[in-house]
């Protein structure tokens, strides 16, 4: 029997906004990541019946458990957090902004803007971050019946998308559902960076 995971990157956070380098680093949403937020549950909201949420899982960090609350009270499910589905790590770069980085560290900072896996060495790597991302959603199937929401990070999805499919390039945008098809313990991507009505675009940010 076939399940789907969306996968929603959250909402626009305050560090997202401020071009800051967040990974583990703890920011909430901005206004418009909550009318993000907002918008996206309606849309769960409007089409609860056909989509069959049985449970949302969100990473413990203030910006998920912000975007992924309005989709648990619309759909009246009760919010689980991970810590193992948090952002990647980025180690000494984090609470800092992406210009301050630049300017100290040119090359380094270069090095990584120019790759979607390469990391500096104090940086969880991008080969931990598939393993994590795998390993993890694999535990919430196999816990779980039926459809399931994760609200995740940019970084995050990325890894997985790109254990699914090596091929797979696309930047995960803000709030974004992002749907994956499960079948006999396999994944398909379904869709990627759809988002719901009346949810802005957000074109810039990476992590």
């Amino acid at each position: 029997m076939s399940r789907k995971i969306f996968l929603i990157r959250h909402a626009q956070s305050i560090g997202n906004r401020d071009n800051i380098i967040q990974g583990h680093y703890d920011t909430p949403l901005t206004e418009l990541g909550e009318s993000q937020a907002e918008n996206t549950a309606i849309w769960f909201e409007k089409n609860k019946k056909e989509l069959n949420i049985q449970s949302i899982y969100s990473s413990d960090l203030t910006r998920t458990r912000q975007t992924a609350q309005p989709i648990c009270e619309k759909l009246g499910l009760e919010l689980i957090t991970k810590e193992e589905i948090r952002e990647a790590f980025f180690g000494k770069w984090e609470g800092k902004k992406e210009e301050d980085i630049e300017r100290e560290d040119p090359h380094t900072y270069n090095s990584w803007k120019d790759s979607k896996s390469w990391v500096p060495e104090w940086c969880e790597t991008f080969a931990e971050q598939k393993q994590r991302a795998i390993t993890s959603v694999k535990e919430i199937v196999n816990q779980t019946n039926g459809n399931i929401i994760i609200v995740s990070h940019g970084g995050f999805i990325y890894a997985f998308l790109s254990v699914i499919n090596p091929e797979h390039k696309d930047l995960i945008l803000n709030c974004t559902v992002n749907t994956i098809l499960v079948e006999n313990s396999l994944f398909k991507i379904e869709e990627i960076n759809f988002l719901a009505p009346n949810v802005e675009k957000i074109e810039k940010v990476r992590c």
